[in-house]
């Protein structure tokens, strides 16, 4: 009885995963727009160093896409 269980949830398991894969969105993956602009190392705040052990401020950077 416990076999059946395991086999049937097993199944539905392989089932998801499958059917996950095959209607899954392709959001990332195909170009929504051909005119891009990427503005790179945009300053959007501060921090201190944690990496160095000492109180040293670092800036946090960020890409901007137009």
């Amino acid at each position: 009885m416990i076999m059946k269980k395991y086999i049937l949830i097993m199944t539905v398991i392989c089932f998801t995963v499958i059917a996950n894969q095959t209607f899954g969105q392709t959001r990332y993956v195909d170009e929504m727009f051909t005119n891009v602009t990427v503005t790179s190392g945009v300053i959007y705040g501060n921090n201190l160093g944690v990496l160095t052990g000492a109180p040293v401020p670092e800036d946090l950077l960020m890409d901007v896409y137009e």
